[in-house]
């Protein structure tokens, strides 16, 4: 998939996803696509958009400071992997992975009962939890050996203990972006989860019940590395994989979706783009309630195939639907008092 991994001194790395063909605004606009924040950007800086041949062009709008790809000034350009485009103080790498666009697996999240039961409760009742109830192992399994009913026990511990938790921090945020960043965070305390990155949909995005019949786009997801993980040293490559057909499946069917050997695959053994991002293990989980989808959540490893089982899905899905939850409260609050404020002046 096509994206910008988008730098500025003083901000945390952004990438840009770039889903579909529609052509995709750049500047300093609330109204752009891509709003780049800063004086040194116009208003109406540059568009990105699709060619014929399936490459991506990108337009200078006539902007003050003009656009330079690869440090020369350009009016129009073809884009290529790893180009630097320069717009403003900003620098936009691009990259396009579209080969491992089908790098996907499935799995199903597998709560125990009791741990389902909690989230059932008034204050969790509207979060999407696309998940599969299990009994407790150590009453419903006899024949389980006492090693299985003994993790068992441990990881439903862990879910419980969990809920709590991620409920007490996210309630102590009031702004959407701050509720993303802060589940990545606690999605990469997961044994295994080396990078990440949440993305929320954009402005004209929100809203749609239907994504498969009409097109969809994110704002700018923030980047982030757990300390120590390879995925954080400097010879680490500077971008993340996560395929249009990962996107697509996760937000139509609502599905917490976890890969666990891409190169195992006989359709991505030989794409080069999957081996040059290193992606071993993966997870990705929607960010919403039952009637509203917001975004999305991800985690990979670039170190170990089968790094994450449906027990760190487990984890990984509980914070997603708590994170989605409290994401639908700031939203509710502040329409709420948008109409007050309008009531108000009326």
């Amino acid at each position: 998939m096509p994206r910008f991994l988008i730098h500025h001194s003083g901000e945390n790395t952004r990438v840009f996803e770039i889903l579909g063909d529609r052509p995709i605004s750049i500047g300093r606009a609330k109204s752009s696509n891509l709003v780049l924040d800063h004086p040194s950007v116009s208003r109406q800086h540059a568009v990105v958009r699709a060619t014929i041949d399936g490459n991506w062009q990108i337009i200078d709008r006539s902007s003050a400071n003009g656009v330079k790809v690869n440090g020369r000034p350009v009016k129009e350009a073809t884009l290529a992997g790893n180009d630097e485009v320069l717009l403003g103080e900003y620098r936009l790498r691009f990259f396009d992975d579209s080969g491992s666009r089908e790098m996907v697996s499935y799995g199903t999240a597998k709560l125990p009962a009791r741990v389902t039961k909690e989230l059932g409760k008034a204050a969790y009742s509207g979060t999407f939890l696309p998940v599969q109830p299990l009994g407790n192992l150590a009453e419903s399994k006899a024949s389980a050996s006492k090693e299985e009913r003994m993790r068992s026990l441990e990881h439903e511990k862990r879910l419980l203990a969990l809920v709590p938790r991620v409920s007490r921090e996210l309630a102590e945020l009031t702004g959407v972006d701050e509720i993303a960043r802060r589940a990545l965070d606690l999605a990469l305390e997961i044994e295994g989860a080396e990078r990440g990155y949440a993305m929320l949909l954009d402005a004209e995005s929100i809203g749609k019940r239907d994504f498969s019949k009409a097109p969809y786009g994110f704002d700018p997801a923030v980047i982030r590395n757990r300390p120590n993980s390879k995925a954080g040293q400097p010879s680490a490559a500077p971008s993340l994989t996560i395929s249009q057909s990962i996107i697509r499946q996760m937000i139509n069917g609502r599905m917490p979706l976890l890969l666990t050997d891409p190169s195992a695959d006989p359709r991505f053994a030989a794409s080069k783009s999957v081996v040059a991002a290193g992606i071993q293990s993966a997870m990705c989980a929607p960010l919403g309630t039952k009637e509203q989808m917001f975004g999305l959540l991800y985690v990979d490893n670039l170190s170990r195939r089968g790094m994450f089982t449906v027990d760190e899905l487990n984890v990984f899905t509980v914070i997603a639907a708590q994170a989605g939850l409290a994401i639908e409260r700031v939203r509710s609050g502040a329409a709420q008092e948008q109409l007050q404020s309008t009531a108000q002046r009326d």
